[in-house]
């Protein structure tokens, strides 16, 4: 077949086009979240390991930082048992027992994570960092903190 281009399409062209019909920002957002999250982008080694709210979703690309465990970003587990397991197991180790949709239920069982437990999650899997919110405070080293969120330092 022979297709007609009526216009070349230019990247501005696509990116108009794009945000107009998506209604995508033309302005980076700033909040507590996307300051904490660019923080630690540019304060923290790539290799870290963070442990993170289940409600911080995209945490991961954001902040492009490794997340012990994610709450939403789950697709694998339909592909690989072992993946599977492993995410039930890592969602088990921060006391979460059952899959359920109310995240603000799932962050309150975060936020009471002991410092026994970050100590054995930082043993066993070599978590680095852990995000709060801003009203746990733990005996770890502080690093950042906004009106929202804290984060802190497991192995400073």
């Amino acid at each position: 077949q022979n297709w007609i281009v009526e216009k070349e399409v230019t990247s501005n062209d696509f990116y108009g086009s794009f945000r107009t019909h998506i209604q995508f920002p033309s302005y980076v957002q700033q909040n507590d979240r996307t300051n904490m999250e660019q923080w630690i982008k540019d304060n923290t080694p790539k290799e870290s390991l963070f442990l993170t709210m289940p409600s911080l979703n995209d945490f991961r690309m954001n902040a492009q930082r490794s997340v012990f465990f994610d709450y939403h970003n789950t697709n694998p587990i339909y592909f690989s048992k072992n993946f599977a397991y492993e995410w039930v197991s890592r969602m088990n180790e921060l006391g979460i027992k059952s899959y359920s949709s109310n995240v603000k239920e799932l962050d309150i069982i975060y936020s009471n994570i002991s410092y026994d437990r970050l100590i054995y999650l930082n043993d066993k899997y070599n978590v680095t960092h852990a995000v709060f919110p801003a009203s746990n405070n733990l005996n770890f080293t502080k690093i950042y903190d906004n009106n929202s969120y804290v984060v802190y330092c497991i192995i400073c």
